[in-house]
């Protein structure tokens, strides 16, 4: 059973390549690393564990097999572990894969595999070796950089390229039509790949910001939307896509910021929110979201992030004055990184318990 009350220590101490090691008591987080059991998110404030050399965008923060991991853009330090007692940093640096770069996103595929689009160099996407924390990334995609998405969709590597807007394959084949606009997310669901994002496909005009592939073409998922769809999950069974958009392309359903996919049709999760979902995760029967928002359509205030229970949303305590670009839960803990489009300010990094 987790304790509610922990205490944080803060201090300098160069273990496992750390510069700055940020502690919370072991004896309050026995039960936090590698549990399988999914427990519901709690907690009555916001603490900040923020990294005293944190100064730039987080832009991977994902729960790996129980634990943390994060990454920042445009930092030696490629990645760092948050362990349940400490944050360690693996060996690795920019100078391995080419200079100054940054990993863009981080999944767990169904090959059981963890894989991290970047722009390192020419390197596109790597693969995340759970057997070796120090040096845990290999490069598996080099088209040039400018790695967006990733994904390994029927024992093959996809990578939608950002500038290039296109989605490529492992081979190095363009699939489909050329992508007009970018690709946020790829995701596996009913058998099929989904990609989202803000944009349109030559050969299909009806498609609008998301799209399915079946192995031979891409086609529409209901009627798209009418904006920019940053972020996919699956919940409860079903496809869920957050970003920022009204309705569906076509006017006929209003889901603002968030809507659900159930296999035929489209519709709002709830009322919806007030302003962009820059990243949903599920955690059991819990749907928590983070981005630009001060509340839900139905007037429940949670500034940045809310849960939504399953029936209704939920206020989350408030103290995250900034904006969320990240989310990650483990046990219980509600990881969050805000500041996701500044570049002159800290980043943040806080915990709820």
């Amino acid at each position: 059973m987790i304790r509610r009350n922990f205490v944080l220590l803060f201090g300098f101490i160069g273990l496992l390549g750390c510069d700055k090691t940020v502690y919370i008591n072991p004896e309050e987080l026995a039960d936090y690393s590698g549990s399988a059991e999914t427990i519901p998110v709690y907690g009555t404030k916001w603490y900040d564990i923020t990294p005293g050399f944190f100064n730039k965008r987080i832009t991977i923060l994902n729960n790996i097999e129980g634990q943390i991991l994060m990454s920042q853009e445009y930092e030696d330090k490629l990645s760092g572990i948050w362990n349940g007692n400490f944050l360690e940093f693996c060996d690795q640096t920019d100078d391995d894969f080419g200079g100054s770069g940054r990993f863009s996103s981080f999944e767990k595929s169904t090959d059981g595999n963890w894989y991290a689009s970047a722009d390192y160099g020419n390197h596109s996407a790597f693969k995340y070796n759970l057997d070796n924390p120090t040096e845990p990334w290999e490069p598996v995609a080099s088209f040039g950089g400018d790695g967006k998405a990733v994904i390994n969709y029927e024992g093959e590597l996809f990578v939608a390229l950002l500038s290039a807007q296109k989605l490529r394959s492992e081979t190095n084949t363009t699939i489909g039509s050329t992508i007009s606009g970018v690709v946020s997310d790829l995701i596996e669901y009913d058998g099929k790949l989904i990609a989202a994002g803000y944009f349109t496909m030559t050969d299909n005009p009806n498609i609008k910001s998301i799209a399915q592939w079946d192995g031979t073409e891409w086609t529409t998922l209901g009627a798209g939307f009418n904006g920019f769809v940053k972020d996919l999950e699956i919940y409860d069974g079903k496809l869920i896509a957050a970003g920022d958009f009204f309705s569906t392309a076509d006017g006929i359903m209003e889901c603002r910021n968030i809507a659900v996919w159930d296999g035929d049709d489209w519709s709002g999760l709830g009322e919806g929110v007030n302003n962009d979902v820059n990243r949903v995760r599920a955690n059991g029967s819990e749907l928590i979201l983070g981005g630009e928002f001060n509340a839900s359509n139905n007037g429940v205030s949670s500034p940045h992030v809310i849960k939504w229970t399953g029936t209704d949303y939920e206020a989350l305590p408030q103290g995250i004055s900034n904006v969320i670009g990240e989310i990650a839960v483990v046990n219980g803990l509600l990881f969050v990184a805000t500041n996701i489009d500044s570049f002159t300010q800290d980043e943040f990094l806080y915990v709820l318990r």
